[in-house]
């Protein structure tokens, strides 16, 4: 049992110290606080798998530096590839990308920070994890005890499962705003065309009607006030058109604005290398447009 204790407390610990150098690193990057990670609160659960699994399958090797950091690259690099397809394949979007990064694996993960994670988790096993086992020991397990981690993990819990909802709802308006975006493209190549079109006619018909006014015929003016009109009716549908879809745009952008510690905003602060297979011009036009609606941002 106290097996089972000390696994999801470590797991917690560095669930947050995790969430912790990420907003560090994130921050001095940006100049702005961002509330990283895919989840809404202080943790990272990426980090509280990869230390839960060097320390139950390094834990004979410690000593030997070579041997813990391979192993501690191989496997924080394969929780990190493992991570980035399965959340890949679950919102057909890339929370992080390094496919601009040489010796990547599928912009998942790449040498770089691979040889980054074993040599932090050198640093960790060797100066910090002692006093997170002091912590742990002496001080949750004697007085926190089992409340900790439960109502850590149960918190943890319905995160995920809101912070997946935000995703799919993220995909939902993502979808909604492309759609917008291609009608209202659709919709302003169609009022060029009949633009570009009524002036070429009118001019033709014009000349023509020079023509059969030498004649004596009315037939041209008639045509002309017809293809006026046709042409008058035409523009206002397609300006009504236009107007609905814009405003319907803008009240959705305004609904993603939002917050930024929360809800779609907040994850698009937190990932700003996210792409998305089906949507990635919309999403770039979106990411621009919220950034100006950002004040630290300006």
């Amino acid at each position: 049992m106290n097996a089972l204790y000390l696994t999801l407390a470590y797991f917690l610990i560095y669930s947050f110290l995790g969430w912790c150098c990420e907003v560090i690193y994130c921050t001095l990057n940006s100049g702005t606080f961002v509330n990283r990670g895919f989840l809404n609160g202080p943790y990272c659960p990426i980090y509280g798998f990869g230390m839960v699994g060097i320390l139950a399958l390094l834990e004979p090797v410690f000593d030997n530096m070579p041997l813990l950091f391979l192993g501690a690259t191989l496997i924080t690099s394969s929780i990190e590839l493992a991570g980035g397809w399965i959340l890949y394949k679950l919102f057909h979007a890339r929370w992080w990308d390094y496919s601009n990064k040489p010796f990547n694996l599928g912009g998942y993960i790449c040498a770089e920070f691979c040889l980054i994670w074993g040599l932090a988790t050198l640093g960790v096993i060797k100066f910090l994890h002692p006093v997170v086992t002091l912590l742990v020991t002496r001080v949750i397990l004697d007085f926190l005890k089992w409340p900790f981690v439960i109502l850590g993990c149960l918190i943890m819990a319905v995160d995920t499962a809101a912070s997946a909802a935000t995703a799919v709802g993220l995909n939902r308006k993502l979808k909604e705003l492309d759609d917008l975006n291609k009608a209202l493209r659709r919709h302003s190549d169609v009022l060029s065309n009949i633009l570009g079109a009524t002036a070429f006619t009118v001019d033709q018909i014009k000349d023509e009607q020079q023509l059969q006014l030498l004649l004596g015929k009315a037939e041209a003016a008639q045509r002309l006030g017809e293809l006026k009109e046709e042409a008058g009716q035409r523009l206002e549908d397609l300006k009504g058109d236009l107007k609905a879809n814009a405003a319907r745009r803008s009240q959705l952008m305004k609904r993603l604005s939002g917050t930024h510690l929360v809800g779609p905003h907040r994850m698009l602060d937190a990932f700003p290398s996210l792409k998305h297979s089906d949507y990635s011009e919309t999403l770039s036009l979106l990411r621009s447009a919220l950034d100006d609606l950002n004040p630290m941002k300006k």
